[in-house]
Formats: C-alpha cells, sequence, structure tokens
C-alpha cells in the first residue's frame, strides 16, 4: 500500500520544523528570578544564551552556532566585574582571550588558535603593571621574554626557540642571579645561581621541571 503524498509532506514538514526553528527556552531559580535564557535551533544550542546569578547580575553570555561555541564568551564575577572574554570558532578557542580580577584589574592576556596559546602572551601584577611578556609558538614558549616587578622594573629576561631556551633573573644591581635552561617549557639541565658579585653559588640539576641534584658553593 502506498504512502499518501499529503501525508509523506506533513511528515517531512513537521521533521522540518523541529529540526530548524528557533526557540527560547527559560529557566527560573525557586524565587522565580530568571536562571537562564537559552536560544535553540532544533536541538542545539544556537543564538546568544544567557546565564544569571540569583541577584540577578550576569554569570556568563556566550554565542552557539549549531551547538557549538562560536562567537563571544563572557563571564562575570557575582559582583557584576568581568571576569573572562573570550572568542570562539566552531567550539574552540580563536583569538584574544582576557581575565581580570574581582575589583576589575586585568591580570592576564592570552592568544589562541584552535584552543593552543599561539601568540602574545601578558600577565600583569595586582596593581595592573606589566609582569611578563612574551610569545607562544603552537602551546610553546618562543622568541623574547620579558620579566618585571611589580614597580615594573626589569627583574628577568629570556630567549626561547619552540619552548628551548636560556631564561635569566637578575639582582638589583643588574648581576645575573640564576641561569635556567629549558627544554619542551620545562626545567631540563643545571641551573646556574650567582650571588650580587656575580659569584657562583649554586648549581641545581633538572629533568622536566624535577629537581634531580644540587651542588652548593
Amino acid at each position: 500500500m502506498k504512502t499518501p503524498f499529503y501525508t509523506l509532506l506533513a511528515c517531512f514538514s513537521l521533521f522540518f520544523m523541529t529540526t530548524s526553528c528557533q526557540r527560547e527556552k527559560i529557566e527560573n531559580f525557586p524565587n522565580g528570578k530568571v536562571k537562564s535564557v537559552q536560544n535553540f535551533k532544533g536541538k542545539k544550542q544556537h543564538g546568544i544564551s544567557t546565564w544569571y546569578y540569583e541577584n540577578g547580575k550576569k554569570q556568563l553570555e556566550t554565542s552557539y552556532k549549531e551547538g557549538e561555541l562560536d562567537g563571544f564568551a563572557v563571564r562575570w564575577f557575582i559582583n557584576g566585574q568581568k571576569e573572562s572574554s573570550e572568542q570562539y570558532k566552531n567550539g574552540k578557542r580563536n583569538g584574544l582571550s582576557v581575565s581580570w580580577n574581582t575589583s576589575g584589574v586585568k591580570t592576564e592576556e592570552r592568544t589562541y588558535v584552535n584552543d593552543t596559546l599561539h601568540g602574545a602572551y601578558r600577565l600583569y601584577h595586582h596593581n595592573e603593571v606589566l609582569k611578563i611578556e612574551g610569545n607562544y609558538n603552537h602551546g610553546l614558549f618562543d622568541s623574547i621574554w620579558t620579566y618585571y616587578n611589580e614597580f615594573g622594573f626589569k627583574v628577568g629576561d629570556a630567549r626561547f626557540e619552540m619552548g628551548s631556551g636560556i631564561q635569566r633573573a637578575f639582582h638589583l644591581n643588574g648581576k645575573i642571579w640564576r641561569e635556567i635552561p629549558f627544554r619542551s617549557n620545562k626545567r631540563n639541565g643545571t641551573e646556574k645561581e650567582y650571588d650580587n658579585s656575580g659569584r657562583l653559588i649554586k648549581e641545581t640539576t633538572f629533568e622536566n621541571d624535577v629537581a634531580t641534584g644540587q651542588i652548593e658553593y
């Protein structure tokens, strides 16, 4: 027995409506306040979705495309200060990600390509003075890195190539305090420590960030 044409058409129309129609889903806290407003296309999140704290302030707002994070994602602390801002493409972080503390002071800037650190990196002191400035290459330390104290004075530097290189720290008089060898983003080799006159006073051997030996002079 053949299925009538109009029955097939009705079934196809119902399927199209359930998989392509936009709908909004609202959840509430027990006290009636809005907990979340999520948008869907069929069964997948699509468009802007927002979550709230019980005090009414935003907690999280994200952009979705066909069930994957695509666009912005912003988080807030319960006091209303922004916590983080990230960019997504096809469900993965791509572009600049920024973090703040509860007082609104910027603490970190990271650059991603497909969820991997790649590009400029900055870390800040509690007073928003730059603490670390460097660059990642596919998740590995790369190029010149510079380290500062909370007053903005340079206290260290490093030159890396794909996770390998030498990191240096300085005494206040400018002389080298420590020289630390890295491989694959971890301490590997012999770290040398000097006093403020330049005399070698200690050597510590590392293997993948684990100290395996030490000599003091």
